[in-house]
């Protein structure tokens, strides 16, 4: 394996690469990109751009060529595996006038997991996963086959990393520590319920007098954070104005430890003695799901339903058909029976219910695409919540529908507001 590269300091601009032509052409959501760019703003790098290019080499090389220019780190992720189309090794190379060579502990490593009986032709495309960059330092992967790349360029580094979450996110946490040394504190606010616009507007005046804070808002689909990191400003004054920014902003800070919503309310409800449950339509049982991938979850979360269609929502939750056939299942009435039949159901403190309209078709003029209604049952009373995003694809509105339930949850659970959000 390569020398490890020398360390530089996590300051200045960060740009970010994802390599695919499934991305270009809106086949696959890109998440990696924002994965990355938040990582990397937790350790002071300012993204200033994240790309997406097709699996073409000439094309990664134009974007490489430019980004390394201007860049202080460039991360790149998708295109190290052993297809015909991956082609990110090539296409760096030849923007950083390297070439490329196999290593043999690479070769070993693969020689190691190749399977027997495959053909000559898929024996060598699996061992171009060897492949390296002139210069670079090879950096195992923890899992998967292909290994990250670490290679100087013009203005700084850039990192080449393989592109599933699971075979690259260790990777990533394992190069951003390498920083602690460097800088060790940072401050991640994670934000449900005010967008990002507003959000920069109550944080800068906080801390626009201050040299020495990096700051950073990343919004998604699902929710905010605001990262503040010490860049020189020194523990505690960094630890005074995240407390501000947080006072500031209110209760819709659900974490500044990194903690999922999921996580937040299982948590809580864990510690209360209290069990949840759900009952899904447009969501298809992804809040269920959020709640479950918590480790845990088991000793709060009883169940949840999946009512798609309306036959389950009155034969199972008991929704009335006199309510499906005048206000439609797509209203707070709706909402409200469902919450409170898997309540019912499922023998719970609370419950959450969604129903709506993700699109891309099915919405009306009273209803359009994006119109989601939430249910929250509990023992004293049913709230319900009608939403509306419009303009967002089907996987927009479902995650902004998870989040809104997790966050009902989470305020009945920590006593907060749950007047009409």
């Amino acid at each position: 394996m390569s020398e490890e590269c020398g360390l530089r300091e996590p300051a200045g601009k960060a740009a970010v690469i994802t390599v695919g032509t499934e991305l270009t052409e809106g086949l696959r959501t890109d998440t990696n990109g924002p994965y990355i760019a938040r990582q990397l703003s937790r350790i002071g790098f300012t993204i200033g751009e994240t790309v997406s290019v097709r699996d073409d080499a000439d094309e990664i090389a134009d974007v490489v060529r430019e980004l390394t220019r201007t860049n202080a780190l460039v991360v790149s992720t998708g295109g190290l595996g052993p297809t015909h189309d991956d082609v990110t090794r090539e296409g760096v190379a030849h923007a950083l006038g390297r070439g490329l060579h196999e290593d043999p502990g690479a070769r070993a490593l693969l020689e190691h997991l190749s399977m027997k009986g495959e053909s000559a032709s898929v024996r060598q495309d699996f061992m171009r996963q060897a492949l390296v960059i002139e210069g670079a330092e090879l950096i195992k992967p923890a899992t998967g086959t292909a290994p990250a790349q670490l290679v100087d360029t013009p203005a700084g580094q850039m990192l080449v990393l393989p592109g599933p979450p699971h075979e690259m996110q260790p990777l990533l946490e394992g190069f951003i520590a390498r920083y602690q040394s460097v800088q060790e504190t940072s401050i991640d606010l994670s934000v449900f319920g005010m967008n990002e616009t507003r959000v920069m507007h109550v944080v800068q005046p906080i801390i626009s007098d201050v040299d020495g804070i990096t700051f950073t808002v990343l919004a998604s689909a699902k929710e905010s954070h605001v990262i503040l990191a010490d860049s020189g400003c020194g523990h505690e004054t960094l630890a005074s104005r995240a407390q501000r920014v947080e006072e500031a902003l209110g209760d819709v800070v659900f974490s500044h430890s990194g903690e999922t919503l999921a996580e937040v309310v299982v948590h809580e409800a864990v510690r209360q003695g209290v069990t949840l449950a759900t009952a899904e339509s447009c969501t298809g049982g992804l809040v269920s799901g959020a709640i479950t991938s918590v480790p845990g979850s088991s000793d709060a979360h009883n169940g949840g339903i999946v009512s798609y269609a309306n036959s389950v929502k009155m034969g199972v939750l008991g929704v009335s058909p006199q309510v499906l056939a005048t206000v439609g299942a797509v209203s707070e009435e709706c909402a409200q029976q469902m919450a409170e039949g898997a309540r019912r159901a499922l023998g719970t403190t609370y419950a959450v219910s969604t129903t709506g309209i993700a699109g891309p078709g099915g919405g009306t003029p009273d209803k359009p695409v994006g119109t989601v209604c939430f249910g929250l049952a509990t023992p004293t009373g049913t709230r319900t919540y009608r939403k509306v995003w419009r303009g967002g694809a089907r996987a927009d509105v479902r995650a902004r529908a998870v989040s809104f339930a997790l966050d009902l949850l989470r305020r009945q659970l920590f006593g907060l507001s749950l007047e009409r959000r």
